[in-house]
């Protein structure tokens, strides 16, 4: 829900993720950007070729590193990742949910990527000018806010 209507899913039905990771998903094709990791893509790229990589294992698992889930790993522009972060998400900020959002950021860093949350209420409300200031590295979220 966005500002009191109703959000109209249009996900494809072999879409694996939510409806938030779909409009970034769409929304960086629209902009140009090949993706790798979904079969039902309308462009098939390699990982070696694709500008992002969505939900790549970086450790075993969905995109998961240390345990720690990324949603949109860039190659092109490079050091770059998104992480999705959903309305539940924000009802049960706590101690520990920053803490290993912190770690998450901290681990990427070491790595030379910098870690972007998208939020799913900002997603909903306006995806393109979230994910043109993610692509400039400005986390607009308040995950941010709290690290």
């Amino acid at each position: 829900m966005t500002d009191g209507h109703e959000q109209v899913d249009m996900r494809p039905p072999n879409f694996p993720g939510s409806l938030p990771e779909w409009m970034v998903y769409a929304e960086l094709e629209r902009l140009g950007y090949t993706g790798s990791g979904w079969l039902g893509s309308s462009v098939q790229v390699s990982e070696a070729t694709a500008d992002f990589i969505y939900r790549h294992s970086l450790a075993g698992g969905q995109a998961e590193f240390a345990g720690f889930a990324i949603g949109f790993l860039f190659q092109r522009p490079p050091g770059l990742a998104f992480s999705i972060v959903g309305d539940y998400y924000q009802h049960i900020y706590s101690r520990r949910s920053v803490v290993h959002d912190l770690a998450a950021r901290s681990l990427l860093a070491r790595l030379g990527r910098r870690l972007i949350f998208l939020e799913e209420r900002d997603i909903l409300r306006d995806v393109k000018y979230i994910v043109d200031l993610g692509l400039q590295g400005i986390d607009h979220s308040r995950v941010n806010g709290w690290l």
